[in-house]
């Protein structure tokens, strides 16, 4: 017996939504990430000092 049941493609709105997400996402971190640094960059800087 064979099941030819298949999962309706997804959608292109669908798709750019999923794009848009993992782009806001990855955006977020990177701009935590250069935060954090600058931040720890200012602390050592201050601790040097």
């Amino acid at each position: 017996l064979k099941h030819s049941f298949k999962a309706p493609p997804p959608s292109i709105p669908e798709i750019h939504f999923i794009f848009n997400y993992i782009f806001f996402v990855f955006c977020e971190f990177l701009l935590l990430i250069i935060i954090s640094s600058l931040y720890i960059f200012k602390l050592i800087k201050s601790c040097l000092l």
